[in-house]
């Protein structure tokens, strides 16, 4: 509530003021200042009124006793300049009987009062007690104007803010009967919000804002509260003028005076309809924005930048396993299997320091695990909110999708299987006979034939266009073997994938007449004929890319069995990889990264250190079990 303030004079004792002592007579001076010292005046002394206009310390006295030596002309022109120096100043005169004649207009012209030489101490006292007294009463006004200018400033002040506010300010008398209190004030926005001018107003109950939409209820709390000389807060609905309806957020409270008597109440208010229409049309988005979330066949998970989960939809526990108070709070490295798990927070981190992102903005295919520690393929695509500072991470379920990849790759490595048999077995025997064929009419011609004689050049000819068919035929019957067994997946056994690379290396030796190594260490035995056959495909395609667009001279395949995984590399010396891929370009790397995204494991490709081109394929053994 609101209490005016009110000045009121200091009671504190004021010390004994400062008295001057004009006087050329050092004896008259003398008995003065002992009785002024006796009483704890504080004293100033001076010879003549020159000596007094010429000093800078007589601003602050209280009275000045003068012992006038001069015609009243001159000493009136005198205590000007003397006044001017000490404004606040109570002038007496000390003189003598014969020259009180001599003072009597000076009297008359603004000196307080006159003492008569020798000084009787009484008198003295009497006189500076009433100086003293008069000087309290003249600070005490001067305090009090002084403070009634600043409240006259103030008060000005904060009439012309309440003027100029954009809220509506009203003020009523404290009547609360029927018909309520009257308005009493109003400021220019209440005239502007409600459409009445402030004649229209004044004299008015503020019930003259309020109709049949207004809160009846609400009213009665607000009378109740105020009547119990309690502040209020409330939005209702207020109508302006031309019967139209606002919404306004209202406070207000009652105005007591210094004795706590209530006199008046105030009220703050403000049209805040469109500030509703936007918190509902909010409240609208939000409501569609949950229904789209809670019914959306995806899951999408909200984080922090520490990786913890803040919010997640309902596809999420169902396809995760988990319920809400198992899932929110925790890390959401909960949902990933080795190594991504233990690989995340280096990863979160190391973006939130550096800013470069490998998977923000750009769908990938991971790897999730289910509360039940079984894992499955998932396509995340991540966004980043910067306020307020989180990732949301869209993901969808892939595992229907990779199983018909699965049997539609099945499907073309049986035709493969297919072709290649039918290469091996009907084209490469066709090709063998017709190069027996060859070889035996070659042989035919060498004999001894009657007519070979005579036609020697001719049979000649013959028989080398028939070694060259045969050769030719042998050469295309290799051929045909090497490209039926490229089409026949690899046979896995308990050293199925090391014994295919490696016989993969000796046939690009031998076929290319180029240096192709293959190593490994650590466990690398597969039992997943699956995962095994992508992996050799992964590493075939990287081998022919070598080749056929690298240029290379050496390629080393190497295999590395970790504890959590199983690294595959692929390094050529040859042209290396564009930064730039012409059209029509990268379709190897593309089948690479589809069989990787097939078992779970992951494809990088990039530039050797010494030149080159340098692939890496890694898959999780967590992985190896479930493709």
């Amino acid at each position: 509530m609101f209490i005016p303030s009110k000045h009121e004079p200091s009671t504190i004792d004021q010390p004994p003021p400062t008295v001057l002592i004009i006087d050329d007579d050092p004896l008259a001076r003398g008995n003065i200042r002992n009785v002024l010292a006796a009483d704890g005046y504080s004293i100033l002394e001076v010879e003549t009124l020159d000596d007094a206009l010429t000093q800078g310390e007589c601003l602050d006295v209280a009275a000045i006793l003068l012992d006038p030596k001069s015609d009243s002309e001159n000493l009136q022109l005198w205590l000007n300049q003397l006044r001017q120096r000490a404004p606040h100043a109570f002038v007496v005169f000390l003189t003598d009987a014969p020259a009180l004649s001599k003072v009597v207009p000076a009297v008359q012209k603004g000196v307080f009062d006159s003492l008569l030489k020798p000084i009787d101490p009484t008198a003295l006292r009497a006189c500076l007690k009433r100086i003293s007294h008069l000087s309290v009463i003249q600070r005490s006004l001067s305090a009090e104007a002084h403070a009634r200018q600043r409240a006259e400033v103030q008060n000005h002040l904060l009439a012309d803010a309440v003027s100029q506010m954009g809220d509506c300010v009203i003020v009523t008398d404290c009547d609360l009967d029927h018909p309520g209190p009257h308005i009493v004030f109003v400021n220019e926005a209440a005239c502007q919000t409600t459409g009445y001018s402030q004649a229209e107003l004044l004299g008015q109950s503020p019930r003259i804002l309020q109709g049949k939409s207004t809160d009846r209820a609400l009213m009665k709390q607000l009378r109740q509260a105020l009547s119990a000389g309690s502040s209020f807060r409330c939005q209702l609905v207020n109508y302006r003028k031309d019967g139209t309806t606002y919404d306004a957020e209202l406070f207000i409270t009652p105005v007591v005076d210094s004795d706590n008597r209530r006199t008046h109440f105030v009220s703050v208010h403000r049209d805040i309809t469109q500030l509703n229409e936007t918190l509902q049309a909010l409240r609208e988005g939000e409501e569609q924005l949950r229904a789209i979330l809670n019914t959306a066949i995806d899951a999408i998970i909200t984080i922090d930048y520490q990786g913890t989960i803040v919010g997640a939809n309902p596809a999420t526990y169902r396809m995760f396993g988990y319920r809400e108070d198992e899932l929110v709070g925790q890390n959401v490295k909960l949902l990933m299997p080795e190594p991504y798990h233990s690989d995340h927070d280096a990863s979160l981190e190391r973006y939130l320091r550096t800013g470069h992102a490998r998977i923000i903005g750009v769908g990938r295919e991971v790897v999730g695990k289910r509360k039940d520690g079984t894992t499955f393929p998932l396509s995340l695509a991540i966004s980043q909110i910067d306020r307020p500072p989180l990732f949301t991470g869209i993901l969808r379920d892939i595992s229907a999708l990779k199983a018909l990849q699965t049997q539609v790759l099945e499907i073309a490595a049986e035709e493969d299987r297919r072709i290649g048999q039918e290469l091996h077995d009907s084209v490469q025997q066709e090709l063998t006979g017709l190069g027996l064929l060859a070889q035996t009419v070659s042989e035919m011609l060498s004999t001894d034939i009657p007519w070979a004689t005579e036609c020697e050049p001719q049979v000649a000819k013959i028989r080398k266009m028939i070694d060259r068919v045969a050769k030719g035929i042998g050469e295309t019957g290799r051929k045909v073997h090497q490209l039926s067994r490229g089409l026949v997946p690899v046979e896995i056994d308990a050293e199925g994938l090391r014994s295919a690379l490696t016989e993969l290396a000796a046939t690009v030796e031998e076929r290319y007449n180029i240096e192709c190594r293959f190593t490994s260490r650590g466990d690398i035995d597969l039992t997943n004929n699956f995962a095994a056959t992508h992996l050799f495909r992964i590493v075939q395609e990287a081998v022919n890319n070598a080749i056929k667009h690298g240029g290379a001279s050496r390629i080393d395949i190497s295999m590395i069995g970790r504890e959590k995984s199983i690294l595959l590399e692929v390094l050529d010396d040859g042209s290396g990889i564009s930064d730039k891929p012409s059209s029509g370009s990268g379709l190897g790397l593309r089948i690479m990264a589809y069989r990787a995204g097939l078992i779970g494991a992951s494809v990088q490709v990039s530039g050797g250190t010494s030149g080159g081109t340098l692939v890496r394929s890694i898959i999780s053994r967590g992985n190896i079990d479930h493709v």
